[in-house]
């Protein structure tokens, strides 16, 4: 009977050690699921100003309700040059006509013979034709002199325009040569896209369905399979670098483990450090950067303790 007791007893004490390793194994098993933290991702946040984690599209810079064109090819005419004009040669001034030869002398009457003793009347003085020939010359070559004058100003004139029209046709065709484009053709101007939709914190290139702003990022597009709590401490640890831009090259193995509670309101606090990188003076950098940065709030609206890690490699010099 006592043997068989001993053997009950001991089977029991065998049994209940079974179910306790058992419950032990499950416990810590889970435990290990639960701390272990999940593979690093390399997450892509948009480019702009902005605590928009959740865009997947850069916003674009403008102006909310900004002009629009999209405009085609814009044709600018160039007419053709025109002939080159024909220049003839200036007519010959007419010479004056030859003054009239002065007229004969009209032979004097023969003396008419005295019948009486009185004195015949004297006949009236002859016209000085001397005078009325140079006064005829003088005016003649007045008037010549004139006509010269004015069909030379007419002459220099025409001149005139036709070098001003030479010297545009002149300029017209160096233009067109220079654009290598033939005489008498229609070149063609693109006209970029004109879109000035957008926001004021947008980005070059971003789309102007992002109304809100970016993450920060530098990218124009991020995937959009990750979750919003991926993006979000993706977003955390972005800011967290960007303060310690003045430790970049202070070795490229370093590398801290940070954990900070994150408050529903995205308030951080208590950072402190869980694996040293050897450097207290980048162990204190890291952990002095929680205090300059500012985040959303938690996109679960959850306060929680959450590890990070940070290298020296990962840090971007200015």
């Amino acid at each position: 009977m006592t043997a068989e007791h001993s053997q009950s007893t001991n089977g029991f004490v065998l049994s209940v050690a079974l179910h306790v390793a058992l419950v032990l194994a499950v416990f810590v098993f889970s435990r290990i699921s639960i701390e272990t933290p999940p593979p690093n991702r390399i997450i892509e946040l948009v480019a702009g100003e902005g605590d928009n984690f959740m865009a997947t599209a850069a916003p674009a810079l403008g102006t909310p309700g900004g002009v629009k064109l999209d405009l085609a090819k814009a044709e600018v005419p160039v007419a053709p040059p025109a002939p080159l004009p024909v220049i003839t040669p200036a007519p010959e001034p007419t010479p004056p006509a030859p003054a009239p030869p002065a007229p004969a002398p009209k032979p004097e009457p023969a003396p008419v013979p005295k019948k009486s003793a009185e004195k015949a009347p004297a006949d009236p003085a002859a016209p000085n034709f001397t005078k009325q020939i140079k006064r005829a010359v003088i005016v003649g070559e007045s008037k010549a002199k004139q006509q010269i004058a004015k069909e030379r100003a007419a002459e220099k004139k025409r001149l005139d325009e036709e070098k001003k029209r030479l010297t545009k046709e002149e300029f017209d065709r160096a233009n067109a040569a220079k654009a290598k484009t033939p005489p008498g053709k229609t070149p063609t101007t693109k006209v970029a896209k004109l879109d000035a939709e957008g926001i004021a914190k947008g980005v070059l290139g971003g789309s102007t369905d992002n109304k809100t702003g970016g993450a920060g990022g530098k990218a124009l597009t991020s995937s959009a399979d990750a979750t919003l709590v991926e993006r979000y401490f993706a977003m955390l640890k972005q800011r967290i670098r960007a303060e310690l831009t003045g430790l970049a090259g202070m070795g490229a193995d370093l590398s801290v483990d940070i954990v900070v509670n994150i408050s529903a309101n995205g308030a951080l606090s208590r950072p402190r450090i869980k694996r040293s990188s050897g450097s207290d003076e980048f162990d204190r950098a890291v952990v002095a950067a929680f205090g300059r940065v500012t985040m959303p709030a938690h996109p679960e609206k959850k306060s929680e303790d959450l590890e990070l890690t940070f290298r020296a490699r990962d840090i971007e010099s200015r």
